[in-house]
């Protein structure tokens, strides 16, 4: 059976999506909880934030020992010291960062993805500024809607990934993004709690779509469990959490965040569509090595 054959037996494939800040420990890097509850999710795409690995290989090491050879990433560019990036399952065709200007450690990372099917989906991973308040992060979300305006067809998939620091779910930011992104889907965890830091009292972590991918939204299965809207994953609410992660894990000293998760049924692709339709052969491959697409 072909692919094309294959996917439509299977009415289309199932696209998870997770925004992760999950470090630990005293600098701001990936360790082993962080590393668990990614595997343990399996997720397709990820809006990686604090993008630091102690790996001696760098970035491109730690991506396959964490997710797999197959997997592909890009990061922004320049030394931030907690830089965001996108780790994909499907190639990256190009990919960039756009400036913060609140903040001089990170920036907006966002990454244009070959999915399966005809339509592209463009990612961009956030860490808006924590200690300046709503009109801080409001002034970052005009930034991004200008940029994704400008930058991205309407009618492609758009999903915006990251670390908000919101307080609540009524910021300014949000009624900004939502020019573009909805936050209708709210994710929770098998407690029903939405809220994403760790001591599970700020709703901080968005995936957060634009329509044409939100009219894909379904439910994600994990554990056992349905989530209609998506998951907060936090392991101290698993006895136990599905493998490898720990239920320790998201109580480590430091723990960032929880990670949140979407899923999104795609099309059915039509029989003159290739799975992964490669990127000019003449052209660099982007992120392979950590080096964004101009």
């Amino acid at each position: 059976m072909g692919w094309v054959a294959m996917v439509a037996a299977a009415g289309g494939e199932t696209l998870v999506i997770a925004a992760a800040n999950t470090t630990t420990g005293n600098r701001q890097h990936y360790e082993g909880p962080g590393e668990r509850i990614l595997q343990a999710l399996d997720p397709d795409i990820v809006g990686i934030q604090e993008f630091n690995v102690p790996d001696a290989g760098g970035i491109r090491a730690w991506v396959d020992r964490v997710f797999g050879t197959g997997f592909h990433f890009s990061i922004e560019p320049g030394d931030e010291l907690i830089p965001c990036g996108v780790i994909s399952r499907y190639p990256i065709t190009a990919s960039g960062e756009w400036q913060d200007p609140q903040v001089p450690d990170r920036d907006f990372a966002w990454a244009s993805i070959d999915i399966p099917g005809e339509v592209d989906l463009h990612v961009i991973s956030v860490h808006f500024h924590g200690s300046g308040g709503s009109p801080s992060r409001d002034a970052e979300a005009r930034v991004i809607i200008d940029r994704v305006k400008a930058t991205f067809p309407a009618t492609d998939y758009i999903v915006l990934a990251g670390d908000l620091n919101t307080s609540s779910r009524t910021e300014a930011c949000i009624t900004t993004l939502e020019a573009v992104f909805s936050d209708a889907r709210v994710p929770v965890g098998p407690g029903g709690d939405d809220d994403t830091n760790q001591p599970r009292s700020k709703p901080y972590d968005r995936v957060m779509p634009n329509a044409p991918l939100e009219a894909l939204h379904t439910t994600f299965e994990f554990g056992g469990k349905s989530f209609p809207d998506g998951l907060v994953f936090d392991t101290r609410q698993w006895d136990p959490p599905p493998a490898p992660a720990l239920t320790t894990d998201s109580g480590t000293e430091n723990m960032q965040h929880m990670a949140v998760v979407k899923a999104y049924r795609l099309p059915v692709a039509t029989p003159d569509e290739p799975p992964h339709a490669p990127a000019d052969p003449t052209d660099p491959p982007a992120g392979e090595e950590g080096a964004p697409s101009p």
